[in-house]
């Protein structure tokens, strides 16, 4: 395995860690990460503090802090209380928020000594973090900095960290007489949500001031020049939302998406397509790139019907199918009657039902054909190829979906675009393409020839996930089945060139995880990632990484099995 899949593998296991932990501290088990953002069901929640951003390489120590930390604010926090006091100014805010975490963490209780040592380790390890960045060079990190250590110094009744005194011992100096008063009440009042609100408010007005005079004397020392200050670990960041807010876009923040009230716009569909791959592909290459792919299935030494009884096993359901008869115990046989007249004696008269392991279950395969999944092309044409015929020994009918454009950079659509005087607000600009890879009605031998199309290359262009995946689920809501799953393989966020020109770049990545939440919302179809080399926990809840270099379609198919396996 590579060196960043089994970075991205280990941070999703220690996350899913942390996440555990949470959800059993707080009974909510909605809790869970996409990406770094903590997710209730389908609404976000703003980081409670500012310590409480985790760095791309937290360790599972300072991750569990984090988790401990959200717990004791879930638990010992009134969240509407707090919302209600919160100041406008972020600096205000930003201390104000930090204040009430600091008061929950120092009332952790003496029974749980691991959750201090956590959130100790993950104060130690945001320290780390904001020294590393550079902010202590300026006025108003300096301040915050120094402001956040003597906070927690006094409420949780902590030394400051030694190798630090040198650093702090000015600014805390300076600031003393201003954030003395209602620092030394703050240790009394803990105990008291709303007491322990009114020093707060005042530390955090004072803060305010500081910040101003800080900002100040940072633009003095660049010369007059409002440059500006890096925002890491200082305020909130600008796509936080509130406990009451709904966020529908975890991955990055779309003003597009977002001015248009969450609705997704499309531009044109005079272009779009939805067709069998056969109409892309003559049939004599199909034909040619078929044997390519049985090559390559039987190079690969994979096993469908070994498959098969795993898919049996982790998807039946039992059913009754028909009787077994000359049993001792159960019903009594009508047809032995006679035989227990005959022979009055005789005990193997009754019979029981006969119950069967019965999948019944639909499975649709949702395939990026971006460009750049040109790369794992051999590797996941075979992992399908073989899942679907091991659904068909199985009795589970598989369908395979394909999703790109039909031209590079809007082709067509983005012309009518700029022809009509290029209008901000379009939505999507490009020719959507959905392609039929294997249909479920017609069984894996007759539509295994289409699985050969993934091997051409030139199919392989832009991406639109959410609409592709929202006509996948649609397909597979209709299929008559106890459960429905949809597995969506991509390697990348969604991304299409003209459409990032007409609207922004998180403009498709909103619309994908709106998609995914509307589908998991109505219940009837179960929605999966598979990130091939990409953590794919931005957009969906239910996802796996693999790395395709790390055994191919062996590691593409394991991961598939796991996710449907998932409870």
């Amino acid at each position: 395995m590579s060196g960043d899949a089994r970075t991205t593998r280990r941070r999703e296991h220690l996350r899913d860690l942390a996440d555990a932990a949470l959800r059993a501290g707080t009974g909510r088990p909605g809790l869970h990460h996409r990406g770094e953002d903590l997710w209730d069901g389908s609404r976000r929640l703003p980081a409670p503090a500012v310590h409480l951003h985790p760095d791309e390489d937290a360790t599972l120590t300072s991750l569990r802090g984090i988790a401990d930390s959200v717990w004791l604010r879930m638990t010992l926090s009134d969240a509407r209380a707090h919302e209600a006091r919160r100041p406008s100014d972020p600096a205000a805010r930003t201390v104000f928020d930090m204040l009430e975490q600091l008061r929950v963490e120092s009332l952790v209780p003496d029974l749980a000594p691991g959750a201090r040592r956590n959130m100790a380790a993950r104060f130690a390890d945001w320290s780390r973090e904001f020294l590393a960045s550079g902010l202590v060079e300026t006025q108003l990190g300096l301040m915050i900095f120094a402001l956040a250590h003597t906070a927690r110094s006094r409420i949780l009744a902590v030394p400051v960290p030694p190798e630090l005194e040198d650093t702090l011992e000015h600014i805390r100096f300076a600031m003393a007489k201003r954030i003395g008063p209602p620092l030394r009440r703050l240790r009394h009042l803990t105990g008291d949500q709303a007491a322990f609100a009114e020093p707060a408010l005042e530390l955090a007005a004072v803060a305010a001031e500081l910040a101003g005079e800080a900002v100040a004397q940072d633009e003095a020392a660049r010369g007059g020049h409002t440059g500006g200050t890096p925002r890491f670990a200082l305020f909130e960041r600008e796509d936080d939302v509130t406990d009451d807010e709904q966020g529908p876009v975890p991955a990055g923040s779309s003003r597009t998406f977002r001015d248009a009230g969450g609705r997704y716009r499309v531009f044109t569909t005079a272009y779009d397509e939805t067709l069998p791959v056969g109409e892309l592909v003559r049939a004599p290459v199909l034909r040619r790139l078929r044997l390519d792919l049985d090559t390559a299935v039987a190079q690969r030494g994979l096993d469908p019907h070994g498959l098969a009884r795993r898919l049996e096993r982790m998807l039946a359901t039992p059913a009754v199918d028909g009787w077994d008869s000359g049993q001792e115990e159960g019903r009594l046989d009508g047809s032995r009657l006679a035989q227990l007249v005959a022979a009055p004696s005789t005990t193997h008269v009754f019979r029981t039902d006969r119950v069967v392991p019965v999948p019944a279950v639909a499975l649709t395969v949702l395939l990026d054909c971006s460009g750049s999944m040109r790369t794992h092309r051999l590797a996941v044409a075979t992992a399908v190829d073989v899942l679907a015929r091991a659904g068909g020994i199985a009795g589970i009918p598989v369908e395979v979906l394909g999703f790109t454009t039909a031209s590079w950079a809007g082709g067509r659509a983005r012309k009518d675009w700029v022809r009509a005087g290029s209008p901000p607000g379009a939505g999507r600009v490009a020719e959507r393409r959905h392609m039929i890879l294997l249909p479920a009605e017609g069984g894996y031998r007759r539509g295994r020839t289409g699985l050969a199309g993934l091997l051409r290359n030139d199919l392989y262009k832009e991406g639109l996930d959410g609409e592709a995946l929202d006509w996948a689920c649609a397909r597979t809501r209709g299929r008559d089945a106890q459960r429905r799953f949809v597995v969506v393989v991509s390697d990348g966020s969604p991304s299409e060139t003209a459409t990032a020109q007409a609207a922004d770049e998180d403009y498709l990545g909103a619309h994908l995880r709106r998609v995914v939440d509307r589908w998991a919302a109505d219940g009837r179809v179960t929605v999966c990632g598979l990130g091939v080399g990409l953590d794919l926990s931005l957009f969906y809840d239910r996802y796996r990484t693999v790395d395709p270099a790390d055994g191919g379609a062996h590691t593409i198919l394991a991961g598939i099995c796991k996710l449907l396996a998932h409870r």
